[in-house]
Order: C-alpha cells, then structure tokens, then sequence
C-alpha cells in the first residue's frame, strides 16, 4: 500500500487494503513489477536466472575474483604443511635361496688324553642265565616180564568200505553154442538192376525159299503212326573232383519227360528204347601235370566209342570239353557219364565271379 494512503483506500497494485507490494520486489531490480524476468542472463544465458545463487561468499560476485588469491593460499598451505604419519609396514617378501654349503674345515689337533678316573662301585648282581642243555639219555634198562594178557576189547566200528579195484581182464570166450532152429524165410528183396543186354548170337543158316504164295488182297492203309517224345537233362555246379574211371555226378535236373528219370548222384534211365541224340559238356580245370582229359557216355555198364572226346590244354587255363552222338538205346537202358582217362580232374566252379554249370548231359529221342 502506498504511503499516504488510509485504511478504507485500496492499492492500485495489489488491490488490498492493508498493501504488501513492498514484501514482492525484486531483489535484482527492486521494482514491484520485476522486468528482470524477461531478460536472460549473461552468465547463464536463462531468463530464470539461477545464477545469483553461486555468488562468491567472499567477494558477492559471480565472476569471483577470489580464485587466484584462494590458489596462492592453497599453496602456502600446502608447502607448509606437516609431515604425514607413517604407512603401515609392507609384508615381508619372500625368502631368499639358501646360499652353497661351505667347504669343510681342516681337522684339528687331537686333544692329550685326561687323567684315569676313580674306580666306579661294583654293579648290581647279573640277571640269571639260561639253563643248560639236557644232558645225554641214560642206557635203556632191561626189558621187565610180560604182564598177563588183559581181557579182551570190545569189537570197533567196521570201518569205510574200500575203493572199488580195478576190472579184472576178460575171461576166455565160452565154447559156441548149438545152432539154433532156422528162423522164418524174409521177405523177397527188391529187384535188382536190369543187367547189361547180352551178346547177339550167330544168325542161323538160311533155309530154302518155300514156293512163292499167291497174292492176298492189299489190306487198308493204317493210320499214321507217330513217335512218343522223351527227353531229358541233369547238371552240376559246385565243386567235383572226377576221378580217373570214374562217373561225374549231377546236383540239379531240368525236364525229364517220356520216361526218362534220374537216379542220384549219375544215373539216367530211360524206359522207352528208341534213337536218341546224346549231348554232354565239360568244364575240366587244367593244372601243373593234368593238362589232358577224355570222358564218354557208358550205356548198360559199356563205354560207347561213339562218345569219346578229349581235350589237351595248358597249365591254369580252362577248356569246355564238348561231346555228342546218336544212339539206339533199349528199353530200361542206363547212362552215365564217365571219365575215361587216366587222370583225375577237378571241375571249373566260377567264372567271370558268378557259379557256373561245370558238368551237364541231355538227350533228346528222334525214333
């Protein structure tokens, strides 16, 4: 409120009564209403200047002027200030390596020897020895009289029984005995093989030629006949050792038909005779002393001379040892493959590292 003012007067400024405006100058400007505001600090560059609040407290300026005067004072102070106290001891450091031993002194004079001593007291009594060794046994006495038998025990326990004893050796074999009665006839056994067809005996002479007949009446014509077919084919892979007269054996078999059949391990029968084409193959392995090899069909037990083939080769080297020829063959007939040389031979098993057939026989009926 401004001064001259009554209490019933308001002020312009504030509008109280009772005026406070002088409580809200400012302390920069000392106006009621402060500019000071708007104007930015050319300390801090802010409108709000915050600057006044870091005055020196020596010299009230903010540019203080104090700082080289208080660095000179610092100085002072600092060359004349008193001796700190004294740091804690450092740990002790780590021994030293012990130095090499000295070399040994000279030896010294011997000392003169010192006067006798007074005789010491009498020790204490030893303690007892061992006792001796027991003298020498004293002569046997003589032999006193034989007591009267005591009576007698009763009989001990019978005692284990002892190990078996060995077998004795066999005894003689007993005289035969009498035949015993004849026992019953067995049965009839199985018909053997057909045996091998005889010689063809000497024709006989021709008898005279009877008179000529007279001509029958020419008969009908018959139907056309035809030939029964057979056949048949046996082989063998995996090794074989054919010996010299021996027959080669077959494993596996292909068609058999019209009566042909296989007997394991060599044998082919054929039931119905007739003219046959044989055909066999060979895969003989040649070696160091066995370069040659011969094999024939044998028919009824006889080697047919049709049917002999050979080959002659080279050591480690293989030949297919081929055979054929037609034969009549008869009724129950019996073949086999024969090795008609003089040597054994070991069968060819694989080729090019595949299982190869190293044995086969085939016949085929023409008529």
């Amino acid at each position: 409120m401004k001064k001259g003012l009554d209490n019933h007067e308001r002020c312009s400024k504030c509008g109280h009564r009772n005026c406070k405006c002088k409580r809200n100058k400012c302390k920069d400007c000392r106006h009621y209403s402060c500019i000071c505001k708007n104007k930015e600090c050319s300390k801090c560059g802010q409108s709000n200047c915050q600057c006044k609040k870091h005055k020196c407290p020596v010299c009230r300026h903010r540019d203080c002027r104090c700082k080289v005067e208080q660095n000179v004072k610092v100085n002072v102070k600092i060359a004349s200030s008193a001796t700190g106290a004294t740091g804690a001891t450092g740990a002790t450091g780590a021994t030293g390596a012990t130095g090499d031993t000295g070399a040994i002194g000279a030896t010294g004079d011997t000392g003169a020897t010192g006067a006798t001593g007074d005789t010491g007291a009498t020790g204490a009594t030893g303690a007892t020895g061992d006792t001796g060794a027991t003298g020498a046994t004293g002569a046997t006495g003589e032999i006193g009289p034989t007591g009267a038998t005591g009576a007698t025990g009763d009989t001990g326990a019978t005692g284990p029984t002892g190990a078996t004893g060995t077998t004795g050796a066999t005894g003689a074999t007993g005289a035969t005995g009498p035949t015993g009665a004849t026992g019953t006839t067995g049965a009839t056994g199985a018909t053997g093989a057909t045996g091998a067809t005889g010689a063809t005996g000497t024709t006989g002479a021709t008898g005279a030629t009877g008179a000529t007949g007279a001509t029958g009446p020419t008969g009908t014509t018959g139907a056309t006949g035809t030939v029964s077919s057979a056949s048949g084919y046996v082989y063998h892979t995996g090794a074989q050792t054919v010996l010299a007269g021996g027959n080669v054996t077959f494993n596996s078999t292909g068609p058999l038909t019209g009566g042909v059949a296989f007997i394991a391990p060599s044998t082919i029968t054929v039931a119905n005779g007739g003219e046959y084409r044989v055909l066999y193959e060979i895969e003989p392995q040649f070696a160091v002393g066995n370069t040659e090899a011969a094999y024939a069909i044998v028919l009824n037990g006889v080697v047919q001379p049709s049917t002999i083939y050979g080959q002659v080769g080279i050591p480690n080297q293989n030949f297919n040892l081929v055979g054929s020829a037609i034969l009549i063959i008869p009724n129950g007939a019996t073949l086999n493959l024969r090795n008609v040389g003089s040597t054994s031979d070991n069968l060819l098993t694989t080729a090019d590292g595949v299982t190869i057939i190293n044995a086969s026989f085939s016949l085929f009926r023409l008529s």
